[in-house]
């Protein structure tokens, strides 16, 4: 496919006021853009994500693997604990 190494996304939301966000209301959407310009204008095409991503507070994670075995115990997975304002 013709500039497929071009493609993907991948976005940081920098000094988010959590005091702003109320927990149970507030959304994210996500429109991905793809433009025949560098500034995103000119020719594009938009997506638009069909479910907005619930904004809150919580702290997630989860376990990938948990495993024993050639005497030694290994553990992987992530946690994505969010800042209070």
């Amino acid at each position: 496919m013709a500039n497929a190494d071009q493609s993907g996304y991948q976005a940081t939301l920098r000094k988010l006021n959590w005091g702003n966000v109320n927990d149970v209301n507030d959304q994210l959407k996500v429109i991905s853009r793809y433009s025949n310009a560098k500034n995103g204008e000119g020719k594009y095409v938009d997506y638009v994500a069909q479910r907005p991503i619930q904004l809150d507070k919580n702290n997630y994670a989860y376990l990938d693997n948990f495993s024993v075995g050639n005497n030694q115990i290994n553990i992987a997975g992530w946690q994505c604990p969010f800042r209070r304002g």
